[in-house]
C-alpha cells in the first residue's frame, strides 16, 4: 500500500521551546514563521534542550506535539535510534527531508535509515550549519576527518543537496567535500518582528563588553580573554550562554584565575531569547571571536539592539567597518583587537551614541526579508 508523501520534514537535534543550541533553533523559526503559507513542514526534534537530562514541560514525547500552527515530533533520548527512525521515516514518508548539521549523530542515524529505506526515500536536504568552516574542522580534527572520508563512500548515493548560507560556506562545503557537491545558496532568515532601536545607555569610564553564544572551542572565548589581558584601560567582560563543553570552560575558568580577571570577568549564565535585546543594549561593545559562523543570528540581534560587533572575519558580516557598525579583524591580528578595543574606550558619549545608531540602522538595511524568503522557496524546491 503506497502512503502519499507529505511536504517537508525538517530534522534538527534541538527546538523550540529549547533555546541552548543557538542559532539553528533560531534558524528553523524562522523558517517556519516565513514559509508556513506555502508549504507544508513538520519538524523531527529530541524532547530536550542542550545540555539537559529532562524533557521539556508540557509536551508529549515520542508524539506529535502541535506547536504555533505546525506539528513537532519529539523523540525521547532512548528512542533515536536507527531502528526507531527508519520504522518512523517508513510510518510518514515526506518528499524532502530537511537536515540541520552534518556531524550530529541524529543526521548520521537519519541519513542510514533512509539508505535502508531504498529508491523510496525522501530527497534530502542538509544544512551544515558552519560545521565546515576551518576554525570549525579543527575541532576534535581526526574523528571529522574520519567521517568525512566514510561519508563520501556510504552516503554517495544518497544524491544529498547541501545548503549553503552564503559564497564562503560554499566554498568551505566544497572543500570539504569536492568541487562536484550539489549546493545551493540560501541566506538564513532573521526574525522579522525583532525592533530596531539605538542603544541608549548611559555611558561611563568603564569599557563595558559582552559575549553572547554557546560556550564551547568553536566560540573562541579563550582568545577573547587572551585580548583581554592586553588591555591597559578599565573593563568588564560579561558572558552569557550555556556551557556546551564543560572542559572547556573549565580551562576559561583556570585562565581567568591564572590572570586575575575574577573582578572583571564575570559569568552571567544562559539569557532567553526573548531578552537578548535587553541585554545587548546595556554594552558598548559584542566581542564575539568565533572560529566560523554560517551567519550568526547573535550577530544580527546585537547590531539590532544598537550594540556594535567586534568579530572574526570568519562570519558573512565582512562589511561592518564600511557602514561604521563595527569591525571584523583576522584572529592572526591580535593587536588590531586590542586597538579597536581601545578605540571604543576613548569613545566620548555622543561618538558611541552614533555608533550605536549607525549598528541598529546597518541591521535594518542589510535583510531583504522577502528575497530571503524567495530564495528558501526555490531552496526547498529541489
Amino acid at each position: 500500500m503506497n502512503v502519499k508523501k507529505k511536504a517537508i520534514l525538517i530534522i534538527v537535534d534541538h527546538y523550540l521551546p529549547g533555546f541552548k543550541s543557538g542559532g539553528p533553533v533560531k534558524s528553523i523559526a524562522n523558517i517556519l514563521n516565513g514559509l508556513l503559507d506555502r508549504e507544508q513542514i513538520d519538524v523531527l526534534t529530541k524532547d530536550r534542550d542542550l545540555g539537559d537530562e529532562n524533557p521539556y514541560n508540557n509536551i508529549e514525547s515520542n508524539s506529535w506535539n502541535k506547536l504555533n500552527n505546525y506539528k513537532v515530533y519529539y523523540m525521547s533520548s532512548d528512542n533515536v535510534g536507527i531502528l526507531n527512525i527508519y520504522k518512523f521515516l517508513r510510518r510518514n514518508p515526506y518528499r524532502l527531508i530537511y537536515l540541520n548539521s552534518f556531524f550530529s549523530l541524529l543526521t548520521i542515524n537519519v541519513l542510514i535509515a533512509c539508505s535502508l529505506i531504498g529508491t523510496r526515500r525522501s530527497k534530502l536536504l542538509l544544512a551544515p550549519r558552519g560545521e565546515f568552516s576551518p576554525g570549525a574542522l579543527e575541532q576534535s580534527r581526526f574523528k571529522k576527518y574520519i567521517y568525512i572520508k566514510v561519508f563520501k563512500i556510504i552516503f554517495n548515493n544518497l544524491k544529498i543537496v547541501f545548503h549553503a548560507s552564503n559564497e564562503m560556506e560554499k566554498l568551505h562545503i566544497e572543500k570539504t567535500l569536492g568541487p562536484d557537491t550539489h549546493i545551493r545558496i540560501a541566506s538564513d532568515i532573521p526574525d522579522p518582528t525583532m525592533p530596531h532601536l539605538p542603544n541608549t545607555k548611559i555611558g561611563n569610564d568603564v569599557l563595558n563588553i559582552v559575549f553572547i553564544s554557546r560556550i564551547s572551542p568553536k566560540k573562541n572565548i579563550l582568545y577573547a580573554l587572551k585580548i583581554l589581558t592586553m588591555l591597559d584601560h578599565r573593563f568588564t567582560f560579561d558572558i552569557y550562554g550555556p556551557i556546551e563543553d564543560q572542559k572547556y570552560w573549565e580551562s576559561c575558568v583556570a585562565y581567568i584565575d591564572k590572570h586575575d580577571l575574577q573582578d572583571k570577568v564575570f559569568y552571567r549564565g544562559a539569557v532567553k531569547p526573548d531578552k537578548t535585546q535587553s541585554v545587548f543594549k546595556q554594552y558598548d561593545v559584542f566581542f564575539f571571536p568565533t572560529l566560523g559562523e554560517n551567519f550568526g543570528h547573535v550577530i544580527y540581534e546585537a547590531l539590532a539592539s544598537g550594540c556594535p560587533v567586534l568579530t572574526s572575519d570568519m562570519t558573512p558580516w565582512d562589511d561592518l567597518e564600511k557602514y561604521g557598525a563595527g569591525w571584523t579583524i583576522p584572529l592572526v591580528d591580535e593587536n588590531q583587537y586590542v586597538k579597536t578595543l581601545a578605540q571604543i574606550n576613548s569613545m566620548s558619549l555622543k561618538e558611541k551614541t552614533k555608533l550605536s545608531e549607525r549598528s541598529w540602522r546597518y541591521a535594518n538595511n542589510k535583510v531583504d526579508y522577502e528575497e530571503i524568503i524567495r530564495k528558501h522557496i526555490e531552496l526547498f524546491e529541489i
